[in-house]
């Protein structure tokens, strides 16, 4: 009894309470020394796996056409030449979205004949070809020409980007491909056939509006004549001199008439000449080239990430590692303190 409140003493000194812990830089340099073949190792293999990437990536070249867009259109259903004014953001947004739809990637993939490309429609059966093929009883299960359509068109669209340059009327078109002349060409093909397609829905327009003109002249030259043919016979026909009044009305309106269909016949003759000679709203300012170097993979970026998450992860499994070595360390330290209480009370 007599001997408890020594007992007590010690125990409330075996267990000092737990201290602020900093840490200096000679502490970072050691952690970073005991586990340097840890973080080094894992960085390391990060490398590794980083080059095996770029290995077996599939190489993609990137080449890019530049279309604009005449922001100054004309109306082709005016009497005379009216400009539209500039384009907003919003059309020039449209033309974008024009340039991506599947209705250009159909048509450029009907004529490279892309169906064919084993880019785009691969002729390796895939698992759901081969379970169909198998359930069918054949060796080979043939895809339908729409179908090879299809995969073509959803393919080119994948690995087409558009977007507008800034503010400009200016429209990027790139195309990524394994092959460095097939990304030009198909680049070029994709804003030479938005190019036609503005050019053809232009002329549709310019031969609509040419009907509704010629049909608008046939009847005003009828109203024309008939009035002008009203002034001759009233002129022959009347003896009055009360009858000036009535004279001049007849002249008049057979004027306006007159002028109205020289109008509509210059305009008719402006947008017969443009059938001939259609005007351009989209250029190709930048056809696209093969490029030199690839897109993708990115050899730097790759292997700039590859040496930043190996460090990182090198350097989060030394600390877990030195926890754990510190938990055990702690816990030898509390098991001895208990084996001296033992057997300090025997």
């Amino acid at each position: 009894m007599l001997n408890r409140p020594d007992r007590l003493k010690f125990e409330t000194t075996a267990y000092p309470a737990e201290q602020e812990v900093t840490v200096d830089l000679s502490d970072v340099l050691n952690f970073l020394s005991r586990y340097r073949y840890t973080i080094i190792g894992i960085a390391a293999a990060c490398l590794l796996l980083a080059v095996v990437y770029l290995i077996l990536a599939p190489v993609r070249y990137a080449a890019t056409a530049q279309v604009i867009i005449d922001p100054n259109r004309v109306q082709v259903a005016q009497p005379t030449n009216v400009a539209e004014g500039p384009l907003d953001a919003s059309t020039v947004e449209s033309q974008v979205t024009l340039l991506k739809s599947g209705g250009v990637a159909q048509t450029v993939v009907a004529n490279l004949d892309l169906t064919k490309d084993e880019e785009f429609v691969p002729s390796k059966s895939g698992l759901l070809r081969s379970v169909l093929a198998f359930g069918a009883g054949k060796d080979e299960l043939e895809i339908p020409a729409d179908v090879k359509q299809q995969i073509a068109v959803q393919q080119l669209q994948r690995a087409l980007s558009v977007q507008r340059v800034g503010i400009s009327y200016v429209i990027d078109i790139e195309f990524r491909s394994t092959d460095r002349a097939k990304s030009a060409r198909i680049a070029n093909a994709i804003a030479e056939t938005y190019r036609s397609s503005q050019i053809e829905a232009r002329n549709d327009a310019v031969r609509r509006a040419n009907v509704w003109l010629e049909e608008r002249l046939a009847v005003i030259r009828a109203e024309t004549l008939t009035a002008e043919k009203a002034v001759q016979d009233f002129k022959s026909q009347s003896k009055s001199l009360d009858s000036g009044v009535t004279y001049l009305d007849l002249e008049s309106h057979a004027q306006s008439l007159r002028r109205v269909y020289e109008s509509f016949r210059q305009r008719y003759l402006e947008t017969s000449q443009q059938l001939s000679f259609p005007i351009v709203e989209a250029r190709i300012i930048t056809p696209a080239t093969p490029p030199l170097n690839k897109s993708e993979p990115r050899s730097t970026i790759t292997l700039g990430l590859g040496a930043i998450l190996g460090l990182g992860l090198g350097i989060a499994v030394a600390f877990i590692r030195d926890r754990i070595a510190r938990l055990k360390s702690k816990g030898i330290d509390r098991s001895e303190v208990r084996v001296a209480l033992d057997r300090r009370r025997n």
